[in-house]
């Protein structure tokens, strides 16, 4: 995981209304590429990433880039009149809210750029935080993560073996359901529900449908944009980031530091014990802790009631439905901005 934080200072040079991340090479190849941002509110900026694969010839060794794919906007998300928007490329495309490479390719370094209305973002800089991570789906028993923070740096090489823990941690979440709020939307709203929860774990208590409505991306007509619910956190006043997580430890970790998990899951019938819900394409939960014997305690939004809903579940089952099964994908909202 690359994670940039900007302290929100004058631009330095550039394009105005333009913010270019430094190239980053992973030192590994990858196939799926996730990022995260957040951006002061009320500036209207739009993400782009593009990626490349290294090309070593006569000449030296040099990047074969793809063209600027949008991955996303903060504000409303439709299309502009006559605004053209890349998504596709020979090296992959964007997965409404991440990058795909194409079958059989492998990437070996990206950047992203940040396009954004200068005259409201007026001398200082409003992207405050962009994340980047990285996996191979091809390797997913691999996981690397980089982590860049202020200049410090961090290497790990990790599995997604279910880890030791220390001891029991538990983070009292109070509980939100998405079947009680508008029975139209009610089955597509997991995603901001669950962010919901997080806020007002952290002292943010605001109603689902506001919630709902911050994050609801009106191009594809979803509630479950990965990055848009992460910008949604921060436009209502926590900090947050899109990640994987390869193993429990990392989970302990975020709990212990007193950071709720959003954990995207995908289950097949009966994978996951004593939930609300038989099977499911994609949903997600808020882990709150783990208990004394390893298993792993949740909030989950698609009970109607907290004595349905505020559970604990096997941790194999986790283990397979969300950290093999989508390689960890979750948002961690870490506290008030």
């Amino acid at each position: 995981m690359f994670d940039e934080v900007t302290d929100g200072g004058p631009l330095d040079g550039g394009a105005p209304g333009e913010l270019t991340g430094r190239i980053i090479e992973p030192g590994v190849r990858f196939d799926e590429a996730l990022v995260s941002w957040n951006i002061t509110p009320g500036v209207d900026a739009t993400i782009e990433l593009r990626v490349a694969q290294l090309v070593i010839g006569g000449g030296g060794t040099e990047y074969n880039w793809s063209p600027w794919m949008f991955l996303g906007r903060t504000g409303d998300s439709k299309l502009a009149s006559g605004e053209q928007r890349v998504v596709t490329s020979d090296l992959g495309k964007i997965d409404i809210d991440y990058f795909k490479a194409a079958k059989g390719v492998q990437c070996d370094a990206l950047q992203y750029r940040v396009r954004f209305d200068a005259a409201k973002a007026g001398n200082t800089n409003p992207v405050r935080r962009v994340t980047v991570t990285v996996t191979n789906e091809a390797n997913a028993d691999w996981n690397a993560e980089r982590l860049f923070t202020s200049g410090s740096t961090a290497k790990y090489a990790r599995g997604w073996s279910v880890g030791a823990t220390n001891a029991e941690v538990s983070l009292s979440v109070p509980f939100r359901s998405q079947r009680t709020q508008r029975p139209e939307i009610a089955g597509r709203i997991c995603s901001p529900t669950s962010v919901s929860m997080a806020l007002a774990f952290h002292g943010i208590d605001l109603p689902v449908l506001t919630v709902a409505n911050t994050a609801f991306d009106s191009a594809h007509d979803i509630y479950g944009n990965w990055p848009r619910n992460v910008q949604a956190a921060y436009e209502l006043g926590v900090n947050g980031y899109l990640t994987r997580m390869s193993n429990w430890r990392q989970v302990e970790d975020c709990l212990r530091l007193g950071w709720p998990v959003i954990a995207s899951i995908q289950t097949k019938p009966g994978e996951l014990r004593g939930a609300p819900y038989t099977q499911t394409d994609g949903h997600l939960i808020v882990i709150r802790g783990i208990d004394a014997a390893g298993n792993i305690m949740v909030n989950d939004p698609a009970a109607e009631t907290p004595d349905k809903a505020i559970v604990v579940y096997n941790r194999d089952d986790l283990t397979r439905v969300w950290l093999q099964r989508t390689l960890g994908t979750a948002y961690v909202l870490q506290g008030k901005r």
